[in-house]
């Protein structure tokens, strides 16, 4: 270790070279960075604050009928607590129910439905004249 220097060149000296290798490696076309739209963003953003909605209402629900019953039935604080528990039970559902895709409406029977949500109509020709 008298102070010897290398004589060879080292393969990754040169910038130059390394930014050929980087390009070489990364091919020369590069994939599209996706797009953020507001429209995609603001989908979220709604989803979001319907599942906080949901989560509220049920509970604040809950709270204003455990005090009602409460007040009426002279059983402080039993209803209030069973109905806050019942509350967020039923938020928690119908939060489940949003994440699934499970949302349906009363009455809505999707075998009776078509495509675009009407009803189809059942009546066979010999029930007409009746």
């Amino acid at each position: 270790m008298n102070g010897i220097a290398m004589t060879e060149p080292s393969p990754f000296d040169s910038k130059e070279d390394f930014e050929s290798r980087l390009r070489r490696s990364r091919g020369t076309e590069r994939a599209p960075a996706p797009k953020i739209t507001a429209a995609s963003s603001g989908a979220g953003m709604a989803q979001g604050m319907r599942i906080a909605t949901e989560l509220v209402a049920a509970v604040a629900v809950g709270v204003g009928i455990g005090l009602l019953l409460d007040s009426w039935l002279d059983t402080k604080p039993w209803m209030l607590i069973v109905f806050i528990l019942l509350g967020s039970i039923a938020g928690m559902l119908n939060v489940y129910r949003i994440a699934t895709g499970q949302i349906r409406v009363a009455g809505f029977d999707p075998a009776k439905n078509d495509d675009n949500g009407r009803q189809r109509d059942e009546t066979k020709p010999s029930d007409q004249g009746k």
